[in-house]
């Protein structure tokens, strides 16, 4: 029963998110973002996201999920992913593996594309949202490998985080930017964080 809300900007797009967990292994989110198409058109897009806890983190076993982005929405920012994540000490890690807009920095062939031939083609047809395409979830010739660590910093509060990102977050031109993110987050008081990244 968490509802938590968050602001984001970059140089290309703002996004503006709400996320319910309804129950500790579902979590659901919709998000408005705006773009900049070109230098006279700016375009606005809502995307519904879920994410399905698959098991719990214990002592030895990483938390497993398994997520579908934009899949209710127009498909701009779809893709699917399966991610491990693990803390150990003041660190908590993650390691995912992504369909669609998280495979644009491809690191192997789709692995389900040997169980199915019909896997290695995925559907890009941007629509109006509102319906679920099954065609392209987990679909692709390829898949993109992505990570994440958060560091509990000995400053009460404040944690460092970096990642590799798999979306190249492009969403005009096929800009080959860098993949790798830092930034700091600080709890400023129960239920506000600020981050800089």
């Amino acid at each position: 029963s968490t509802l938590s809300a968050g602001i984001a900007w970059n140089r290309q797009q703002q996004r503006y998110s709400l996320t319910f967990q309804a129950a500790p292994w579902l979590e659901t989110t919709f998000s408005y973002s705006g773009f900049d198409l070109s230098p006279t058109e700016d375009t606005f897009d809502r995307q519904f996201d879920i994410k399905i806890r698959l098991w719990e983190e214990s002592l030895y076993i990483p938390e497993v999920a398994v997520g579908l982005q934009d899949f209710l929405g127009t498909g701009i920012f779809a893709g699917e992913y399966v991610v491990a994540s693990k803390r150990i000490g003041p660190l908590d890690l993650s390691l995912g593996v992504g369909w669609g807009r998280l495979a644009a920095r491809s690191v192997a062939s789709n692995p389900l594309s040997q169980i199915n031939d019909g896997f290695r083609t995925r559907e890009i047809d941007v629509g109006e949202g509102g319906e679920v395409n099954f065609g392209q979830f987990f679909r692709g010739e390829d898949i993109g490998v992505f990570g994440g660590v958060s560091y509990d910093t000995p400053i009460d509060g404040l944690r460092f985080v970096a990642e590799y990102d798999s979306d190249r977050n492009n969403l005009v031109e096929d800009i080959d930017d860098n993949p790798f993110n830092f930034g700091l987050i600080y709890d400023v008081t129960p239920g506000v964080q600020l981050g800089a990244s």
